[in-house]
């Protein structure tokens, strides 16, 4: 527990500043939690090719607990607080898993820290991810470990199928990517774990069984997830061209898929030969188990988990490469395979773990070798973490800003319908919209105004883009009779959005938002609200 406590206070010391986290993917789970109370699914409040329209909705399902018992304001604290225990599950639950499922005979405090170095001071994204969120995926990466333990439990009997039906299909409504890990877990398990009586063919049988059911009800439940934009190809598979991007992957200097940040841009992380150190901890698991053999049974138990895992992370690159089009990309790719990585790195410090229990010169060295991993990894972590702070600096959202907004817009409307018009742009080829003042990031969980030109989770209203970024006449002449509608921009595009506009009559408030006035749109039928 003071483990687990001291490496939440680290993280949380990361994002405290401001009243909610840095980045823009944390603000789709409170606001998605919201849009779930007052409506049937997400479906009914977003339009195909929205991010909310078939974002996982198992996250989301879960905070709504949350926000129906506190206001949208407090839940941005609430989810900052989960957003640091999910993180936490994440070495706890991986060290669980050793132990429990890989059989890997080390006391749990030992694994525990072990796992802790191998999530925030080798593999290192985990701590990426409170800058820039992709929080149903951590979500994912934490309930991982017990989704496998769960799914060989209830494969030892028939009776068990409708739990491993319900738990993997829960899965995949977390992260569609949990039914690639648990797919490429299996298959790696059961090469490295090969079937020798009819008893282990039965349980692959009923595994297999109880994934192909998942798939099927979660298709039931969420046909609309493959038609997402974002859904990858299908294909035959590319073995001779594919061996090729594989070693490319293996061997480059600065990979994307095996380290996420690679890329040289100031700020960013950066883990050189990422693919030779996955490779390098394989090989010394294995060698350090086969020394080891005839000292403990449990030798090669490292050697099965990092060949596991090492498997898994083959898989996921020939995905990501197209040597396999599995119908997933190489941006979702990159993300769930830190898991894997994580996995085999766990296995390679297990492996030289297991030797501290012997005498002699064996031991010392095992335990040299565990200290200055530790000791690299621990400041590795520590300069990882200082940026994060400063990222969190720059990007603070004042609480009070927040309240103002809330109330200024709570004030102008008096209840009725509200939509926002502000100022933004598009990222990610138009798929997320990114407000110029971030406050306004949050308008529409906090308000409840629709932001008629787009939003983080929405593109916005159809033609809310069309004129110098903002709704043209047929956008606006559409939304409901009596409606607030509130353009908050700077007055030179007030001012030039005006001018294409002479239909509709800008009355400017005494109120602001921030650095922008409030101007109230109304057309020449309806007069002005006073």
């Amino acid at each position: 527990m003071l483990i687990i406590a001291a490496a939440a206070t680290a993280l949380y010391a990361v994002v405290a500043p401001g009243s909610a986290l840095p980045g823009h993917d944390p603000i789709i789970v409170p606001t998605l939690a919201q849009a779930l109370l007052a409506h049937g699914t997400t479906l009914d409040v977003y339009r195909l090719g929205d991010p909310g329209f078939t974002y996982p909705p198992g996250y989301p399902i879960l905070f709504s607990l949350a926000a129906l018992i506190v206001s949208p304001f407090t839940t941005l604290g609430v989810f900052k607080i989960s957003t640091v225990v999910v993180l936490v599950m994440i070495p706890a639950g991986w060290a669980w898993m050793a132990a429990r499922v890989f059989r890997i005979r080390l006391p749990y405090t030992m694994l525990l820290v072990l796992a802790m170095l191998a999530v925030f001071g080798l593999e290192r994204t985990v701590t990426y991810s409170l800058q820039h969120g992709k929080n149903s995926q951590m979500l994912a990466g934490a309930l991982f470990p017990a989704i496998i333990a769960i799914l060989f439990a209830s494969s030892r009997r028939f009776v068990g199928m409708p739990l491993a039906v319900i738990t993997l299909t829960a899965g995949i409504l977390v992260h569609y990517s949990i039914l690639y890990m648990a797919a490429t877990f299996f298959f790696a398990w059961h090469i490295v774990h090969f079937p020798r009586d009819r008893n282990e063919w039965m349980a692959l049988a009923r595994l297999g069984g109880s994934g192909l059911l998942s798939v099927g009800l979660f298709a039931l439940m969420l046909p609309e997830a493959f038609n997402d934009p974002r859904v990858g190809s299908f294909g035959l598979p590319a073995i001779g061209e594919g061996a090729a991007r594989l070693a490319g992957v293996f061997f480059a200097r600065h990979d994307e898929l095996l380290f996420i940040f690679n890329w040289d841009v100031a700020g960013n992380l950066k883990s050189p030969y990422r693919g030779l150190a996955l490779i390098g901890c394989v090989v010394a698991a294995i060698v350090v188990g086969h020394s080891s053999r005839h000292r403990r049974d449990d030798a090669y138990q490292p050697a099965r988990m990092a060949g596991v895992f090492g498997i898994m992370v083959l898989i996921g690159i020939a995905f990501a490469t197209g040597t396999l089009p599995a119908g997933i990309t190489p941006d979702f790719v990159r993300w769930y395979l830190i898991f894997p990585q994580i996995g085999v790195v766990l296995a390679a410090l297990s492996a030289v773990a297991l030797h501290l229990d012997q005498s002699g010169k064996g031991a010392k060295a095992a335990f040299g070798l565990l200290t200055g991993i530790l000791a690299a990894g621990t400041m590795v972590a520590a300069t990882d973490f200082v940026p994060r702070v400063g990222v969190a600096l720059a990007h603070r959202i004042d609480g009070a800003e927040l309240a103002r907004m809330r109330d200024t817009l709570a004030t102008l409307s008096g209840g009725r319908p509200c939509y926002l018009i502000t100022e933004s742009v598009t990222i990610a080829d138009g798929l997320h919209t990114v407000q110029s003042h971030r406050p306004f990031e949050y308008a529409e969980l906090l308000t409840g105004c629709r932001i008629l030109n787009g939003s983080f989770v929405q593109r916005g209203v159809r033609g809310g883009r069309n004129v110098l970024g903002k709704p043209d006449q047929t956008a606006l002449a559409n939304l409901p009779v009596g409606a607030s509608v509130y353009l908050v921009v700077s007055e030179e595009a007030e001012l030039a959005y005006r001018q294409v506009m002479p239909e509709w009559r800008f009355q400017r408030s005494p109120l602001t938002l921030g650095p922008y006035p409030i101007w109230t749109l109304s057309d020449p039928v309806t007069p002005p609200p006073t």
